[in-house]
Formats: structure tokens, C-alpha cells, sequence
């Protein structure tokens, strides 16, 4: 009997350590598994921040291009507005309130609004353009590069000349019209954002410099692209090289 006791004691101890064996292999596995399940979250975490990194590198590159400037740099349509460090003076507000050109007189900054069109869209109309860069070339222009065989010695690139259009139609239509008839090469926008008039690209002066325009002796605060002309309308395009020049 003592004998009978002994060994179904041995057994009992034997299941009790198979069963310790085996909790205690089930808990390595189970930690196991959660490091792996950790790691891979650390990864996902990883991979995450990697991608995000690209792509807001690809954005930094891409605005850095787009800030570039000059009639050669290729400027996404939709981000100008946005993404341009040094806006051209011919899209942004360029007076505030008053200030005095260079001859002293007063300039009056225009409305936020374009003015509204009466009448058909259909009727003609007549307007005047010119393009003057005497400013560039009192900025010392003809001096550098091949600026003397491009632009006139008396910075009139284009002087007074009449069009026909159709009452409201924008500025930029028609200046990209009067310039092709008067066979003078330019770089404007989709967004009415002009660059280059005549071999005078924005920036060509410094800085701050690039085209903006009057219409009937007003800069407007919108872009050419938002303007409606009416019939009479006289319409400058003044390249400035700082502020008040104009």
C-alpha cells in the first residue's frame, strides 16, 4: 500500500511539473508575441513618419521652386497665390491707403472690387494700351546682359495704341491681343499673373521689382484676369523697380 501511495505521489508531482513546463512555456510565447506585436507597431510608427517626411519634402521642394521667380520658372496655377515669397507687384495690393510717386504727385489706391460692366458683352469696345519700362532703364537695365538689344533705349515698348474688344472683357485677354499684333513676345499666367513683357522678366531689377498696371490712371488691386474693361478704358503697363515709382 505504502508503495501504491509513493507512486501515485511521484506521479502527481511529475503532472504538476509538466504543467508548470507548460504555463511557463505559454507565458515566454505570449511575451514573445506582444514584442513582435510592439515592434511592428514601432515600424508602421516609423515607416509613417518616413513617408510623411517625403512628402512634405516634396512640398518644401515644390514651393521652393514655385518662389523662384523669372518668366522661366514653371509656376503650378493653382498655388501661386499661395506660394510666391515676393508676389508680383501686378497681382498684390500695391498702395495702401495714398502714397507719392517719384514726380511727387499723390497715388490713390483703387477698390478691392473691380468695377461692374453695363450693356452687351456682345457690343465692341475700344481701349488704349502701352508698355512703358523707362524705370528699368533708368535702374541702369541697358547695362546688363543683352538688355541694350532687347529693350528700346527710350523704355517705350509699347506706345499708345487703340484695340477692339467686347465690352468686359479682361485685361489680360486683351493685352495677350495687342501684344501679338504688335509682335512683342510676353509670359503671363492663366491666373492673369504677367511676368515678362518685351525681355523684361520680373525680379530683372531687383527685388522687388516686376510689371504692374493703371487703368485710367488707378492701380488696381486685382489681377489683370479679374479687370472688365468698358469702352475708353486706357490701360498702362508700368514696369516698377520700387515702390512709388509709378
Amino acid at each position: 500500500m505504502q508503495q501504491v501511495q509513493l507512486h501515485l505521489f511521484s506521479e502527481k508531482k511529475m503532472k504538476t511539473k509538466i504543467i508548470a513546463l507548460l504555463l511557463s512555456i505559454l507565458l515566454v510565447l505570449t511575451a514573445c508575441g506582444k514584442g513582435n506585436a510592439s515592434e511592428d507597431t514601432a515600424n508602421q510608427e516609423v515607416s509613417a513618419n518616413s513617408e510623411y517626411s517625403t512628402e512634405a519634402s516634396s512640398d518644401t521642394k515644390a514651393a521652393s521652386e514655385d518662389t523662384s521667380g523669372g518668366s522661366a520658372s514653371k509656376i503650378s496655377e493653382n498655388k501661386q497665390s499661395e506660394t510666391q515669397a515676393l508676389p508680383s507687384p501686378e497681382t498684390k495690393k500695391a498702395v495702401e491707403g495714398s502714397a507719392k510717386a517719384s514726380d511727387g504727385s499723390v497715388i490713390t489706391a483703387a477698390p478691392t472690387s473691380p468695377p461692374q460692366v453695363n450693356g452687351n458683352e456682345n457690343e465692341k469696345i475700344t481701349v488704349t494700351f502701352s508698355v512703358d519700362c523707362r524705370n528699368a532703364i533708368n535702374y541702369g537695365i541697358l547695362s546688363q546682359g543683352s538688355f541694350a538689344q532687347v529693350l528700346p533705349a527710350d523704355g517705350i515698348i509699347l506706345s499708345t495704341s487703340a484695340i477692339t474688344v467686347k465690352n468686359g472683357e479682361n485685361v489680360m485677354s486683351a493685352l495677350k491681343k495687342i501684344l501679338k499684333e504688335n509682335r512683342i513676345n510676353f509670359s503671363i499666367s492663366s491666373s492673369g499673373y504677367v511676368r515678362m513683357i518685351g525681355g523684361l522678366s520680373e525680379f530683372d531689377c531687383g527685388a522687388y521689382s516686376g510689371w504692374m498696371y493703371k487703368v485710367n490712371g488707378v492701380l488696381p488691386s486685382v489681377s489683370t484676369k479679374s479687370y472688365p474693361l468698358k469702352d475708353g478704358d486706357k490701360v498702362e503697363f508700368v514696369y516698377t523697380c520700387k515702390m512709388g515709382d509709378v
